[in-house]
C-alpha cells in the first residue's frame, strides 16, 4: 500500500519494525528531514496510521508492507516487492527486535531459531541485497540498531540477545575492515545507544534519540560521494 498524494523522487529509507515504538519515531524523524519511506512490520493498520499522519505533516510517500520476519522468505518476499513497484532503497534502518526471556534450555530450538532469524539474519540479508546498489549510486544509509548489551558479559537470562546485539556490532567493525574497498567511498561507523533504557523513556527521550540517530543520515545529504553504515546502541542516552 502507498500513502501519498503526489509522485516523489526524494531519498527512500526501509525502516523495519515501524509499526510503533523506536520505529515509530524513526519513522517520523526521516519523514522530518525529506525522506520518503518503506514501513515494515507485521501489524499493517499502525503503518497506515502513521503513513497518513506523515504524508499530512510532511507530505511523505509512505509505502507500507506487512513483513513477519519470522518467516525465512520474509526478506525475500520484502525484496520483490520493492523491485516490483519500482523503489530505490537508499537507507535502512534494521530496527525490528524483541527480546526472549528465560534461560536458554527453557525455551524449544524453534523460538531460539525465530528470534535469530529476526534479530540477526534478516537485517545482514537485508545489508546484503542493498548495499551493492548503494555503492553503485555513490550515496547509502544503513543503521543496525543494536544495544549497549552487546559489549557488556553475559547474564541470566534472555541468553542470545547480547550476542545477537554483539555480533550486529562487530559485523559493521568486520565489513568496513574486509568488505569495502575505499575507493568506493564507502563509511562504516559504530554509532552507540542503550535501547534497553530508551524501552522506559519518555517519548521525548526516544524522539530526541532519533533526532540524534538521523542526523548521520541528514548531515551527509549532499555528500553524494559518501555510504555510510551503523551500528546505533545508544551510548549518549
Amino acid at each position: 500500500m502507498n500513502i501519498s498524494n503526489v509522485n516523489s523522487e526524494r531519498h527512500v529509507c526501509l525502516i523495519t519494525g515501524a509499526s510503533a515504538g523506536i520505529g515509530k519515531a524513526i519513522a517520523e524523524r526521516y519523514a522530518e528531514i525529506g525522506w520518503d519511506l518503506i514501513l515494515t512490520a507485521r501489524r499493517t493498520k499502525p503503518m497506515i496510521d502513521l503513513g497518513r499522519e506523515l504524508e499530512k505533516k510532511y507530505g511523505t510517500t509512505s509505502h507500507i508492507f506487512e513483513v513477519d520476519f519470522f518467516e525465512k522468505r520474509a526478506t525475500q518476499k520484502l525484496l520483490q516487492n520493492i523491485e516490483a513497484n519500482g523503489l530505490k532503497v537508499s537507507g535502512l534502518v534494521n530496527n525490528a527486535g524483541y527480546g526472549h526471556p528465560g534461560v536458554y534450555l527453557d525455551s524449544s530450538w524453534s523460538d531460539h531459531s525465530k528470534f535469530i532469524q529476526l534479530m540477526m539474519t534478516a537485517p545482514c540479508e537485508l545489508a546484503r541485497a542493498l548495499a551493492p546498489k548503494m555503492v553503485d549510486d555513490g550515496f547509502g544509509r544503513i543503521i543496525n540498531v543494536a544495544s549497549l548489551a552487546g559489549h557488556m558479559p553475559g547474564s541470566k537470562g534472555h541468553t542470545l540477545y547480547a550476542g545477537v546485539k554483539s555480533f550486529l556490532i562487530n559485523y559493521v567493525e568486520n565489513t568496513e575492515e574486509s568488505d569495502l574497498d575505499t575507493d568506493q567511498k564507502v563509511s562504516l561507523s559504530n554509532r552507540e545507544c542503550c535501547l534497553d533504557k530508551l524501552i522506559t523513556m519518555t517519548d521525548a527521550s526516544i524522539t530526541n534519540y532519533c533526532q540524534s540517530l538521523t542526523a548521520y543520515s541528514e548531515s551527509g545529504l549532499q555528500d553524494s560521494d559518501k555510504i555510510k553504515f551503523f551500528s546505533d546502541d545508544a551510548k549518549s542516552c
